[in-house]
């Protein structure tokens, strides 16, 4: 019975809650912003450190749910930061050896905050032009914002397309509690060249996608 009033009461919170947490602070400077993050924050930790979370969250006023929301909802992506990991000395489409790519990400609430970040590297083998061997490797993620943690490790997919090698690592966050459970897809695909030089990073979890 307790676990079925958990979920009406999680259905219930579900509809205002996209508009309650785009209810973040508009032009103002990035230092009303911040406090407007911190106070948030506060907010949520009162509500996870209370022994009824639920009705800690019911019992918030219009404005602090609002708070609440706003450093809770997922937003945009972090932009993502790649690096190489092992630079070849020498490149092109006679290239043969063994290169890798290192890339970080993450996802911001509406109110600008980080809610996690994530990672994940590939390495990718090449002889004359073409493709030998796709490794994803590295992958992780971490959070230390109240109420969200990682379901399980990230999921790794690869794929060679003679070209190129492509690694992707989805991610798996959840934020769950007595409100609208949020549960992101998140990736980042990196796409190495056989010519050892040219790459992308992508936030899409399509192996396929142009």
């Amino acid at each position: 019975m307790k676990s079925l009033l958990f979920l009406i009461s999680a259905l219930t919170l579900a509809v205002p809650l996209a508009d309650e947490a785009r209810a973040q602070p508009q032009g103002k400077s990035a230092s009303e912003q911040a406090a407007a993050a911190r106070e948030g924050t506060d907010v949520a930790k009162r509500v996870f450190a209370s022994s009824d979370s639920a009705a800690a969250y019911k019992n918030l006023s219009k404005a602090d749910r609002q708070k609440f929301l706003g450093v809770m909802t997922p937003g945009d992506f972090e932009p993502i930061q790649e690096k190489i990991v092992n630079e070849p000395s020498a490149s092109g489409k006679s290239f043969n050896g063994c290169w890798a790519l290192h890339a970080t990400g993450g996802r911001k609430a509406f109110f600008g905050n980080t809610l996690y970040t994530y990672w994940q590297s590939t390495r990718v083998c090449a002889r004359n032009g073409r493709v030998t061997m796709v490794n994803v490797y590295d992958a992780g993620g971490e959070t230390s914002t109240p109420g969200w943690h990682i379901k399980h490790p990230p999921t790794l997919t690869r794929r060679n397309v003679g070209w190129e090698g492509r690694g992707k690592a989805e991610y798996h966050f959840v934020l769950s509690g007595p409100w609208d459970i949020q549960s992101p897809t998140d990736c980042i695909q990196l796409r190495l060249n056989a010519d050892g030089r040219h790459y992308r990073v992508m936030n899409s979890c399509d192996l396929g996608a142009r």
